[in-house]
């Protein structure tokens, strides 16, 4: 039976800083532009676990709040003391701004270029894309490669990844998709978002992929991560839906409003996701819940082919503050997109983190990133 208490004691105050350099080096992916010069650390992480009337500590900014159980899932939400960012406007997300005619996703020309989209933005509000958000349609199915702010009436080039290796033309199903998507309410499973945010691999996001397939027990033609993302067994959808509903009712209820989210999958921290602004995190909440519910359902999937038994414990939150120590020791490399953003990341083999600035400006005023990530491969 689960305990929601946390296991905490008192700790040391902060002591060691693990921002560790800002080595910015010239980044060879494609759609990056030369690397913005090295800035000062913005914050430290909390080195033990250091209980707060509000929760856990994780950095100096950020509390984790108690977990919530679901099922083989933990989540816990985070809270920022970082005010919200007056002059930064509200941002939508890009299946909101497609739903609403204000956003087209297309192929970067009539003969395509498997990793790179365009983007534009049509509309008066700018649009924030998650590394991971999934677009269906062109010529093959794709994920977006790293968080991705597009200005209001800007067009822009983004990196992407294939998530569908067996197709390359603009025919979908039967259908002509005339090179253009439709973003989806949900990411790419997480091995899957890893393989192109933080390893820039595709043979390992397609690995991923075939992966994921095997373990939902799809074989698609194409080979689409799709055919695991929109499950059609009853029994699935009911337990994504459960777990769904379990994470958002548990969500509604936190005690202070939550800058963003951790979460366990059989009792392994995956991630934690942080933004600047609560309301980003209330455009996202469906899409980062269902894609957990996913992760969720696979998990289980996996346990009953191996014959283990589904988890159902509780998860010790300094596995939570272990994903952003060891993420934080790797050196930092700072990317300009073509939008103008920069994308700061932190990758190792077995912790990677992210953060993403509006401008190089924001990040040499040491602003709150727009959005954070810290990763446990």
């Amino acid at each position: 039976m689960r305990t929601h208490a946390l296991n905490a004691s008192i700790g040391l105050l902060f002591a060691v800083l693990l921002m560790g350099i800002w080595g910015c080096n010239v980044n060879s992916r494609s759609g990056q532009s030369s690397a913005p010069p090295p800035v000062p650390p913005r914050s430290t992480v909390a080195p033990h676990v250091i209980r707060t009337a509000n929760g856990v500590k994780l950095t100096d900014q950020l509390t984790l709040g108690d977990p919530i159980a679901v099922e083989n899932v933990t989540v816990w939400p985070v809270y920022s003391s970082d005010p919200v960012p007056e002059d930064q406007g509200e941002f939508i997300s890009l299946a909101d701004a497609q739903e609403k005619k204000l956003a087209e996703v297309r192929e970067i020309s009539s003969s395509g270029q498997v990793n790179q989209l365009v983007i534009e933005n049509k509309g008066t509000s700018p649009i924030l894309v998650l590394a991971g958000t999934l677009v269906k349609g062109g010529k093959q199915d794709r994920q977006i490669a790293q968080d991705f702010i597009i200005g209001p009436g800007k067009t822009s080039a983004v990196d992407a990844f294939c998530v569908e290796q067996g197709r390359w033309t603009a025919q979908r199903e039967g259908e002509s998709t005339q090179g253009y998507f439709k973003a989806q309410k949900y990411l790419a499973v997480k091995e899957v978002r890893d393989g192109g945010q933080f390893k820039g691999s595709q043979n390992d996001v397609w690995e991923n992929v075939s992966k994921s397939n095997s373990i939902g027990g799809k074989a698609p033609q194409t080979g689409t991560l799709f055919a695991t993302m929109e499950e059609d067994n009853k029994e699935a959808k009911e337990l994504r839906d459960r777990i769904s509903k379990g994470i958002t009712k548990g969500m509604e209820k936190t005690a202070e409003t939550p800058f963003g989210l951790a979460y366990a999958v059989d009792g392994e921290v995956r991630e934690i996701r942080v933004f600047n602004d609560p309301r980003i995190l209330k455009h996202y909440s469906e899409s980062i819940i269902s894609t957990i519910a996913v992760e969720a359902d696979l998990g289980q999937r996996k346990a009953k082919k191996d014959g283990k038994p589904i988890f159902n414990g509780d998860v010790d939150v300094k596995e939570v503050l272990t994903v952003v120590q060891e993420a934080e020791k790797n050196r930092e490399e700072a990317m300009k997109t073509q939008a103008g953003n920069v994308n700061c990341l932190r990758a190792g083999e077995d912790f990677s983190s992210s953060a993403n600035f509006a401008s190089e400006e924001d990040r040499r005023d040491q602003k709150a990133p727009v959005s954070r990530s810290w990763s446990k491969h």
